[in-house]
Order: C-alpha cells, then sequence, then structure tokens
C-alpha cells in the first residue's frame, strides 16, 4: 500500500511539474502572439518586420535574399509584404514552441527544466521583457536547431534535410546566424553519433557548410548600398508606408565608420558594467543544472 502510495504521489508531482512547464511556455506563446498581432496594427515595426523585408529587387544587398523570397510569395499569394512576413513570423513562431515544448516534455529533469526556461536569455522570457528583441531573423536558425535537436529521437532524414534548409535560410537572412553555425554542426554530429548515419550526416552537413560560407561570402561582399531606398522602393510600391524604411533598411547606406561611432556614443562604463552584470545573472540558472547533469 505505501508503494502504491509513493507511486501515486510520484505520478502527481510529474503531471505538476509537467502542467507549469506547459502553463509557462503558452503564456509566452500568447503573449509574443498578442504582440505580433499590435505590430501588424500598427503597420509592421521597422526592425522585427522590416529587417525580414530587406531585399534584393532592385540592388544585391546583405540580408536581402529573404526578404526577395517573401517579396515573391507576398505577389504570389496576392498579399501584401507585411502580411506575408507576419504569417512566416507567425509559422516559425508555433513551430519553435512545439518543438521545444516536446523536446522538454522528452526530458526527466522537469525541475531543473523549469530553472532553464525562466532564465531571462532564453527567448521564452527574453523576447517578453525586450519587445524589440522577439522575431529577428534568430529565430530562424533557432527554429532550425531544435527541430535537429528533435530529430535525434525520430532520426528521420526528412526532418533533418528540412532542419537544414531552414538554416541555410536563416544564415541567407542575417549574418549572424552563421555564427551559429557551429552548434548546428554539433548537432548534427551527436545525430549521427546516436543513429549510425555517418554518411548521410556528413553530407548533409558538408552541403550545409558550403551554403553558409556562400551566405557569409555574400553578406561581407554586399555589406551596404549607396541609397537605402532603393530597398524600401519594393515595398513602397506594394503599398507599405515609408515607417517601415526607418529602422534596418535605413542603416545599409551607412559607413562602418558611421556604424562604430553610434553604438560608441550610446555606450559608457555604467551602460557596460550593466550589461556585464545582466549576463551573469542571465546565466546563473544554468549552474545548478551543469553541476548536476
Amino acid at each position: 500500500m505505501s508503494r502504491l502510495n509513493s507511486f501515486y504521489r510520484w505520478t502527481v508531482l510529474q503531471l505538476q511539474r509537467d502542467v507549469i512547464l506547459i502553463l509557462a511556455i503558452v503564456g509566452s506563446y500568447l503573449m509574443l502572439t498578442l504582440m505580433m498581432i499590435v505590430d501588424f496594427g500598427d503597420g509592421g515595426s521597422d526592425y522585427k518586420q522590416g529587417d525580414w523585408l530587406i531585399n534584393n529587387v532592385v540592388v544585391a544587398v546583405r540580408r536581402g535574399p529573404v526578404g526577395s523570397w517573401i517579396i515573391g510569395l507576398s505577389d504570389l499569394l496576392g498579399l501584401s509584404p507585411l502580411a506575408a512576413v507576419m504569417i512566416i513570423q507567425w509559422i516559425l513562431l508555433t513551430a519553435l514552441y512545439v518543438v521545444v515544448t516536446a523536446i522538454l516534455l522528452s526530458l526527466r529533469h522537469k525541475y531543473l527544466n523549469l530553472i532553464l526556461i525562466s532564465s531571462p536569455a532564453l527567448f521564452l522570457v527574453f523576447w517578453l521583457a525586450d519587445s524589440g528583441a522577439g522575431f529577428r531573423k534568430e529565430l530562424i536558425a533557432y527554429v532550425a536547431i531544435t527541430l535537429a535537436i528533435l530529430n535525434m529521437k525520430s532520426d528521420s532524414r526528412a526532418l533533418f534535410a528540412a532542419a537544414c534548409v531552414i538554416f541555410v535560410a536563416g544564415c541567407y537572412g542575417h549574418e549572424i546566424n552563421v555564427m551559429l553555425s557551429p552548434l548546428f554542426f554539433l548537432v548534427a554530429g551527436l545525430n549521427a553519433l546516436k543513429s549510425g548515419r555517418f554518411v548521410f550526416y556528413s553530407v548533409m552537413a558538408a552541403l550545409v557548410g558550403i551554403a553558409v560560407l556562400h551566405a557569409a561570402f555574400f553578406a561581407v561582399t554586399h555589406l551596404r548600398v549607396e541609397d537605402a531606398m532603393l530597398v524600401c522602393q519594393p515595398l513602397l510600391d506594394r503599398g507599405m508606408g515609408p515607417e517601415i524604411c526607418g529602422g534596418a533598411i535605413a542603416w545599409l547606406d551607412k559607413s562602418s565608420s558611421y556604424a562604430m561611432s553610434s553604438v560608441a556614443e550610446v555606450l559608457s562604463p555604467y551602460k557596460v558594467a550593466g550589461f556585464v552584470l545582466a549576463y551573469a545573472l542571465s546565466l546563473s540558472p544554468y549552474l545548478y543544472p551543469a553541476s548536476h547533469l
């Protein structure tokens, strides 16, 4: 009887942990979806959506391939570029939350999972704490990497191939995603070790590596344009307001020296110290799991 009671208490405790975990994730997802609806009503953000709409329709520039694909899709479907990009963002956001939830629920250390998702560095909290940080193009790479992690349970060639395509698209969309390629290759290696399919995962990793190098080369050789309006004009022609051109797009005709001086102007010893402190605090939730796993 005591064993039965212990098993019952253990089962209830596990369910409680799962419920808390799911409620936290669902709450974060609903808040971000609401923020997206507000952005759509405001005509889009010049960074959160404007960065996605940097395009190569008139002139080639870094981050432009993804924006060109989105504009082409919007023309094909008869949608505005804003509607097209926000639908894509919502699909990627939903996929990310579903995959992350599946991964977390498959792990045994449920309390550690709660500690991890409460970290201000993780997107579930970070994107809510800073409304301007959400829906950046890192979202594309996050989806690809989490799909590759999830694939370690299913060993699906189609799923991993999809993750590879999404990751490459993310690298063409923003050069910062190139910096995430070591993590993607690490997960690819773990997939190979777990499944024993070394040839398949090696070939896929090599193809991704070639594409990532090309994306990086394209970004480096197309850093800026003479006039940012050349990038914005295709959006204006499709009915978007000029406000969309004031953020990420406006920086495309600025020199690197201008960018560095602009950053230097807002830096101060207090802000640097604050960043270091915030970075340390954001890592603190990971110390306990790291010492017990």
